[in-house]
């Protein structure tokens, strides 16, 4: 196998696994439901807790569908920056879906290919790699995650709108800070996961070449 083929085809791979994963947080509502409760956000803002769903749900509906031109909650108002930063987060919510769809059929195409010329085996290294690096990523992300949040907003946005003033935009009192990192961390989790399973598939995958030419 050519080595540039590999390359690409893990690198595939790779891209499927996070945009999963980071598809997969964003998408899973229990973990917001279950930070409301942990931190009391309705009593600590005043707001009862089927308004504050209610509004996260009008604020998911807009990020994740490009239908919606516009973001309008029942209950909170936005401010001009705050409209421009979720936006912002639009963009690259879409940006993440497209990655994961052209990263999910690449990588199909790429197993297919390892699995007829029965070389499967050769993405335990690769997948080793992938399974080390968020464990060291994680370490060092919590050990100042406030350091890191600001990074990673400083690195993905132009701008400092996404420092909410929660009397302009009240949204920002349903998502504390330590929701986006119990997000991060069920992104690392998943990662591991997905990275795992195709570890077992592949020690368990001793198919014999389908290729004669091999």
């Amino acid at each position: 196998m050519k080595k540039l083929l590999f390359l690409s085809g893990v690198l595939c791979i790779y891209l499927a696994i996070i945009s999963s994963s980071i598809t997969m947080s964003i998408r899973f509502k229990p973990l917001f439901l279950y930070d409301v409760k942990k931190f009391d956000i309705p009593n600590t803002i005043g707001v009862s807790y089927d308004k504050i769903v209610k509004n996260y749900d009008e604020l998911m509906n807009y990020l994740n569908n490009r239908k919606v031109p516009t973001l309008s909650m029942s209950d909170f108002k936005s401010s001009e920056e705050g409209l421009i930063h979720f936006k912002e987060v639009k963009k690259l919510f879409s940006l993440n879906y497209t990655i994961n769809v052209i990263s999910l059929l690449g990588s199909s195409i790429f197993l297919i290919y390892l699995f007829i010329n029965g070389i499967v085996k050769k993405l335990k290294r690769p997948l080793i790699i992938l399974f080390l690096c968020p464990i060291i990523l994680t370490s060092i992300f919590l050990l100042n995650f406030d350091r890191a949040f600001t990074m990673f907003h400083k690195i993905f946005f132009r701008n400092d709108y996404w420092l909410f003033d929660p009397d302009l935009d009240p949204i920002i009192n349903i998502l504390p800070q330590e929701f986006f990192m119990h997000s991060f961390i069920f992104i690392i989790i998943l990662i591991e996961l997905f990275v795992l399973i195709l570890l077992v598939i592949s020690k368990k995958i001793n198919a014999k070449p389908l290729n004669k030419y091999k």
